[in-house]
């Protein structure tokens, strides 16, 4: 109900002139309840966002997991379809390969901002950042895709731990395999080669 997803999403859709649908899952007992303004439903109300509520139990009639909600987002684009309109369906959590990739370049970012940087004159040089674990959600998993991607191809020394928000975590295994297959890795990465940071 308060995917921080589905908010920037809407934002996007509107800047461009589109009108967003949500599809939200939400508790049985509270599908017939109204939803209430607070949070990110206060912004995607306030940006007319159409919101397709979606019980819990049809969620888990759906699969339950990581690919329930894009055959849910399928039914709902279906029913757009059969009204006229012509739908664009974005992933859960937006975990396509082009998704990915951005946090490939996320890691990059990272790495050139470790880098020193000259001094303004005649303060001293900071030392530039030094850590060694990045650690993020992991909800439909791309985020966490693109990023062990990222510190696999860089000379990054930082331990990547993505914590399991919503599914078993065998499933992100098999998303992370899967995302980094349709950039054309192998599990060797022997044919990307590594990359270093731009000055």
């Amino acid at each position: 109900m308060q995917s921080n997803h589905c908010r920037a999403t809407a934002a996007a859709a509107r800047l461009v002139g589109l009108e967003p649908h949500l599809v939200l899952v939400m508790r049985d007992r509270e599908i017939d309840t109204e939803i209430g303004l607070v949070g990110n439903l206060l912004v995607e109300r306030l940006l007319g966002s159409q919101l397709h509520l979606c019980a819990a139990s049809d969620y888990l009639r759906y699969g339950g997991d990581l690919g329930a909600m894009d055959r849910i987002n399928a039914a709902a684009a279906a029913q757009l379809t059969a009204e006229g309109r012509r739908p664009y369906v974005i992933p859960v959590g937006g975990t396509t390969p082009t998704g990915t990739w951005g946090y490939i370049e996320a890691v990059r970012e990272l790495c050139a901002q470790m880098q020193p940087q000259p001094p303004p004159a005649p303060a001293a040089q900071a030392a530039p950042p030094h850590f060694d674990h990045i650690i993020v959600a992991a909800g439909s998993g791309g985020t966490a895709a693109g990023l062990a991607l990222g510190c696999r191809l860089s000379p990054l020394a930082a331990t990547l731990h993505a914590v399991n928000v919503q599914h078993k975590p065998e499933a992100y295994y098999d998303l992370i395999d899967k995302e980094a297959r349709l950039l054309g890795a192998t599990a060797e990465l022997g044919d990307l080669g590594h990359w270093k940071p731009n000055p």
